[in-house]
């Protein structure tokens, strides 16, 4: 297949030695220059995802220095597709400034804040070291979008997941607590005082037997509180997930997925709870009942989820890497994509009209990196090249939708939302040390306050700091 075109300003005049990115859904991802004319040629491969049963797209994105970034997109079908872009120059810019920085030894894995942004939590997870070599290093971190820190908390170990209530009025972390044999959720209030801490020895169903015995092996990956704080949906690398009413420490129901339960979302009314989990299902609870009221099957462990309007939300990993959208009351699958990398990220623009994707290796894996989508149809949109090679770990919108904010394992930037125009790219860290997997990311609604993690340790890949900056 051949894409072609030329490449011109606004007023006709050809745009000569632009570089020019074809990005695909798969392991592809060419560069091109336009010539004298402003004309460009490649050949590409057209991707069949045979396990996805679809095809991808490819982006056409010229970045040309004064003038603003656009993707066409290109779907397959032609022998040859031609595509004349036009690019406008460039008008408008911010600035950045780096106010502060907290060094936290070990990678800033997961973040969470508040609605406001008063409240915001880092743990560190995935270093793959023995317990000794992070002994004193590992900690829950608990600050404000200005950086002031409210309380820190040491770990006993690494752990995946923190949750910050919507109200920012409680902290919740999972982990291996000191003297205990199994992993328990704990809550802390704003002071950083214990409010709650789950059972030692909860309740799990023994499969051979199916009856819930008491056991003190359990072994946590992630857990909740509902936007109301009343709930607290507490699981298990087994699949065992408990809804408790953590206030009146009594377990409401209790229910069994298949395989390490790896994301949980609640409906905004907190009346349905969602999971994803290790055997490739998307499952849904009610959660005054307990009653499953669909499980769809996936084809991957979720990596990330979330629920937006009618639509549950999730991106996945292992064989047959998608993005998926499933109408959240039903679980039908609505449409997916064959992304074809694990993703990091997920982001719907405050109208819902928009879904942004991204992951964190995309410059290696899948040049479908970081891009918006259509979340109605999951037609693609916009393609965003973050410093030329690397993807978009996490994003966060305007409260407009106008800019969206996306982080990558460098720096950062802001860019137009529809045309993938930069406003500014910040890098914040050398390429030696962009593969640590600090995910970390915080904006406020209308971008002025950023949070983010980085390691600047270059001796060790899986070091962290949380910087803050303010834009203006």
């Amino acid at each position: 297949m051949k894409i072609c075109g030329y490449l011109k300003n606004k007023k006709g005049k050809p745009i000569k030695h632009a570089n020019i990115m074809i990005s695909s859904g798969w392991a592809l991802h060419n560069s091109v220059f336009t010539n004298d004319k402003g004309y460009y040629a490649v050949k590409v491969m057209p991707y069949y995802s045979s396990y996805r049963q679809m095809w991808s797209g490819y982006a056409i994105t010229p970045r040309v220095k004064g003038y603003r970034q656009r993707s066409v997109i290109v779907k397959p079908g032609k022998k040859t597709v031609k595509k004349n872009i036009v690019l406008k120059k460039q008008t408008s810019k911010l600035t950045c400034k780096q106010t502060k920085k907290i060094n936290l030894q070990i990678q800033a894995y997961d973040l969470d804040a508040s609605s406001d942004g008063s409240v915001i939590a880092t743990v560190p997870f995935h270093t793959l070291l023995p317990k000794e070599k992070t002994n004193g290093k590992r900690t829950l971190c608990v600050v404000n979008k200005t950086g002031k820190v409210l309380f820190q908390k040491a770990l006993p170990s690494e752990t995946p997941y923190v949750d910050v209530s919507d109200d920012g009025r409680y902290v919740l972390v999972t982990g291996e607590f000191a003297g205990e044999k199994c992993c328990n959720a704990i809550i802390y209030n704003q002071k950083g005082e214990e409010v709650y801490r789950t059972d030692d020895r909860l309740p799990i169903l023994n499969s051979f037997t199916d009856s819930y015995e008491k056991t003190d092996t359990v072994d946590s990956y992630c857990a909740r509180l509902s936007h109301d704080n009343s709930l607290l949906a507490y699981s298990s690398t087994d699949g065992d997930l408990w809804l408790i009413d953590w206030k009146q420490n009594k377990i409401l129901w209790q229910a069994k997925a298949q395989g390490q339960i790896r994301t949980i979302d609640y409906s905004a009314d907190d009346s349905l709870v969602y999971l994803t989990c290790g055997a490739g299902y998307a499952l849904c609870y009610d959660t005054a009942t307990g009653a499953k009221k669909w499980e769809t099957f996936i084809q991957g462990w979720g990596t990330e989820s979330t629920v937006s309007g009618r639509y549950f939300i999730t991106t996945t990993k292992s064989d047959g890497y998608a993005l998926l959208v499933l109408d959240r009351i039903t679980g039908k699958k609505l449409w997916d994509y064959p992304v074809d990398c694990r993703g990091t990220g997920i982001a719907v623009s405050p109208d819902g009209r928009k879904l942004w994707w991204g992951n964190d290796k995309g410059g290696d894996y899948s040049p479908v990196n970081s891009a918006v989508f259509e979340l109605k149809t999951g037609k693609l949109l916009t393609v965003f090249t973050c410093h030329e090679k690397y993807s978009g770990m996490q994003a966060k919108w305007s409260r407009d939708g106008k800019r969206i904010l996306i982080k990558d394992g460098q720096g950062f930037g802001v860019y137009d939302s529809s045309t993938g125009e930069p406003y500014f790219e910040k890098k914040v860290v050398s390429e030696k040390t962009s593969d640590s997997l600090c995910f970390s990311l915080y904006a406020s609604d209308d971008l002025r306050y950023v949070v983010a993690g980085y390691n600047t340790d270059t001796s060790f890949r899986f070091g962290g700091s949380l910087f803050f900056f303010t834009i203006e």
